[in-house]
């Protein structure tokens, strides 16, 4: 994808989660085996900055160790205390293993009846 298509992609997802009034919550669904990566803390911050409420879902926890999964998180909410007071709501789920499928389930449907 060129950088213009980038942008103008990128300007419309925004521009659409700015002006959506009805949205209740934004999913951000981040690979835990990367480490914080500049593009995604951006999001997160802009995310706040905005007042979009959102949670965040490590994925893929069943490619690493359960220790390793650990050290990612913990690597990501010393990264993220660097700029928020409160720590934005975190699950981290495995799709081939359904791990951390339920706390997320039932934090969105906790937050979805709202």
């Amino acid at each position: 994808m060129s950088q213009a298509d980038r942008a103008a992609f990128e300007r419309m997802v925004w521009d659409y989660l700015e002006r959506r009034t009805t949205l209740h919550l934004l999913l951000l669904l981040i690979d835990i085996r990367h480490a914080p990566q500049t593009s995604d803390l951006a999001v997160i911050d802009r995310l706040g900055q905005q007042g979009i409420p959102f949670a965040i879902a490590f994925t893929k926890a069943d490619k690493l160790s359960p220790q390793k999964t650990r050290e990612a998180t913990a690597a990501y909410a010393k990264t993220l205390r660097a700029t928020w007071a409160e720590l934005p709501p975190n699950f981290t789920t495995s799709s081939e293993t359904g791990a951390g499928g339920d706390g997320l389930q039932d934090y969105l449907s906790h937050t979805l009846s709202l």
